[in-house]
């Protein structure tokens, strides 16, 4: 382990280590560490033709049967309410007043 002075001080060591597949590690309060791009590709399983995220799952999306969607109404209640009470423990909300808010559909 360097200290973040020794690393700065034998950088050059410390890229020569790490293109040796000795993986450095740099700094004691909050470490990091340093090892090669190649090594850095290996481990992400990266080749350079990574696919998006999005072209990735309309690619792989399950096929051959009926998707349910739920109903696009503005009666419908929603589902997120819960997450209301938890982002402010302290400003929990009856379900009076988030109807009251709402106009009694449930959404804000």
């Amino acid at each position: 382990m360097w200290t973040v002075q020794e690393a700065k001080s034998k950088l050059s060591e410390v890229l020569d280590r790490a293109r040796k597949g000795k993986a450095q590690i740099v700094g004691t309060r909050d470490p990091c560490v340093v090892i090669s791009l190649a090594e850095y590709e290996r481990l992400r399983g990266r080749d350079g033709d990574e696919p998006h995220l999005g072209k990735w799952l309309v690619e792989n999306a399950p096929r051959g049967f009926e998707l349910e969607l739920p109903p696009r109404g503005d009666d419908r209640p929603d589902p997120f309410a819960w997450f209301d009470d938890l982002a402010a423990p302290g400003a929990r909300r009856s379900r009076k007043s988030r109807e009251a808010k709402t106009g009694g559909k449930g959404r804000a």
